[in-house]
C-alpha cells in the first residue's frame, strides 16, 4: 500500500492512545504500536482516525494450511467488552474478521484475527509466525519476575 492509499475510513481508531502509554503488556513487549501502525491497514483499519480501542499490539500468524492471519490484541476483553461495545461491534462488521476471543490468562485483553487479503499475502508471509498464545506468553514473561509459572 502506497502512502496515497488509504484504507477503508472505519473512523474508531488511533494507534497509541491511552495517552500512548499502552501499560505493562508494552513496557514488557516493546514494538506493538509500530507493528500495529503497518498491518492494522491491511485488514482495512485507518490507524489515523478516531479513537482506539485499547490497541497492544498486531502481528501475522500463520494457519496449518499457510493461511495469513493479521491478529490484533486489545484490552477490550472480559468486564472491559461492556464499555467497548460498540467498537467490538465495528471490528466484527469489518470484511476480513474472523473470530475475537478473551486471553487466557488475564481475560480483560481480548484477540481479533483478520483474515490477510491475497493483495497483501506476499508482502507478509515472510513475516508470519505461528499461531501465538498470548495466555502462555504472559506466564513466560512474569515467569522472568517470579509472578507466574
Amino acid at each position: 500500500m502506497t502512502t496515497e492509499e488509504k484504507p477503508p475510513n472505519v473512523e474508531f481508531i488511533r494507534v497509541g492512545d491511552d495517552q500512548g502509554r499502552g501499560g505493562l503488556y508494552n513496557t514488557l513487549v516493546p514494538g506493538g504500536f509500530d507493528r500495529a501502525a503497518v498491518l492494522l491497514p491491511v485488514v482495512g483499519i485507518n490507524p489515523d482516525a478516531g479513537h482506539l480501542f485499547r490497541l497492544r499490539d498486531a502481528w501475522v500468524e500463520k494457519d496449518g494450511t499457510g493461511r495469513l492471519f493479521v491478529h490484533v490484541y486489545t484490552r477490550v476483553g472480559g468486564g472491559n467488552r461492556d464499555d467497548y461495545a460498540a467498537v467490538i461491534t465495528k471490528l466484527r462488521s469489518l470484511p476480513d474478521y474472523v473470530r475475537d476471543a478473551d486471553d487466557s490468562f488475564d481475560a480483560t485483553y481480548a484477540s481479533f484475527w483478520f483474515r490477510v487479503s491475497e493483495q497483501f499475502t506476499a508482502d507478509l508471509a515472510e513475516y508470519a509466525s505461528d499461531p501465538v498464545d498470548t495466555g502462555r506468553r504472559w506466564q513466560k514473561i512474569l515467569a522472568v519476575f517470579g509472578g507466574a509459572s
